[in-house]
């Protein structure tokens, strides 16, 4: 009895464990899928900390995947004619996607960004755990010696000039993007500064200037002279007209929470969202005018629920917003209409590219007809991508 009582107990116990072990872990302000890098012919999504998926739009009716690049620690990527870009931790990886479905590693330089250590085991390479000052030793040429040039923020300040906008390098980032490409110009952020490669040579690029920006600094949109620096206190304006030496002309402080900028004509769109690490703010989309690019001036405030990416195109905001997509009509700064919502469920960011909209979320892929952004018009849809 004894024996049979203790056999319960134990195939009782083993159950309870295993049911344990197989309950899903609630989510928390986490996406599975993130940063989106949409090229003439290919969109490249970040599977978080894991790598880069490949996919053909040529035909936005029948998506296709090509590939996958697995790289841990990935968070961004950028593109310029046939060659990737992405980080790797610390690292900036360098690949020839001359064919995209077997993408190959031509470079690596080390040591670059700060705040994202690599476990000590894979962590090979000279240096700490942190940042590594402003070495960017390359794979393929070795370390940069202590004449080559890195300059650093001296608090000097600019009267700021023309506006205007479009993507760089040959494709188009999502408004979470932390890489932007300029001309020959590649631009990085990490969690404190602005990181410029010289990328004249594609293939192999070099570390050229490192800028304190400040604590907390998350996302980059370049809009021709200027670059758009969202942190978790503000916004940020540089001037990289000297291109090897960005200068901050500006900046536009608001309550700590999480914060994407995009910019189109004479205003700044920033969204700002509350919860976890984003601090408690109110969930807004804040319109700043910048018509004179050093002093940003609030226009209006527009209450949302939780939002994240964003597109302007035309005056008309694409907003990733909890479980919608909403389009608003945002001409008149002082009267925002809602045109329309698309429901995806906790969508995390989206590309506007000639009345296409293009949605990652953490369920899927989703491409969307908005020539009448009243009435969007879903074209394709990969669920569960990978």
């Amino acid at each position: 009895m004894k024996t049979r009582r203790l056999l319960l107990f134990v195939v009782a116990f083993a159950f309870l464990a295993i049911g344990w072990r197989a309950e899903p872990q609630a989510r928390t302000d986490r996406v599975d899928f993130g940063k989106i890098y949409l090229t003439k012919s290919h969109l490249f999504i970040g599977e978080l900390y894991s790598g880069v998926r490949i996919y053909d739009v040529s035909s936005l009716t029948s998506v296709r995947s090509v590939g996958f690049i697995p790289i841990e620690g990935n968070l961004d990527v950028a593109v310029t004619g046939n060659i990737l870009y992405a980080d790797d931790y610390t690292d900036l990886k360098v690949y020839d996607l001359s064919d995209a479905a077997h993408p190959v590693l031509i470079d690596s330089v080390l040591d670059v960004f700060a705040g994202r250590s690599k476990p000590a085991p894979q962590h090979s390479y000279p240096g700490d755990d942190s940042y590594g000052g402003a070495q960017g030793c390359s794979v393929s040429r070795g370390c940069q010696s202590s004449t080559d040039p890195v300059y650093r923020y001296d608090g000097a300040e600019s009267n700021g000039g023309k506006t205007g906008g479009g993507a760089g390098g040959s494709g188009q980032a999502g408004s979470m993007a932390r890489f932007a490409i300029v001309d020959n110009w590649l631009y990085c952020i990490d969690m404190s500064n602005l990181i410029v490669f010289d990328i004249r040579d594609p293939k192999k690029p070099k570390l050229e200037a490192k800028v304190a920006v400040g604590f907390g600094i998350e996302t980059l949109f370049p809009y021709q002279y200027y670059l758009f620096i969202g942190s978790s206190t503000g916004m940020f304006i540089y001037d990289a007209r000297d291109i090897r030496v960005p200068i901050k002309v500006a900046e536009f402080r608001h309550a700590r929470a999480c914060d994407p900028v995009v910019v189109e004509g004479t205003r700044a769109y920033v969204t700002l969202r509350n919860g976890t690490r984003c601090g408690d703010s109110e969930n807004e989309l804040h319109i700043v005018d910048i018509t004179t690019i050093a002093k940003p001036v609030l226009l209006s405030s527009f209450t949302m629920d939780g939002p994240m990416g964003l597109a302007v195109s035309d005056g008309i905001a694409y907003i990733c917003d909890n479980e919608n997509v909403r389009i608003l009509d945002v001409r008149d700064a002082n009267k925002i209409t809602e045109l329309s919502r698309i429901f995806l469920g906790n969508s995390y960011d989206l590309i506007y590219n000639e009345g296409i909209l293009i949605i990652v979320a953490p369920n899927g892929l989703y491409v969307y007809n908005v020539t009448d952004p009243a009435k969007p018009v879903k074209i394709s849809e990969i669920p569960n991508i990978g």
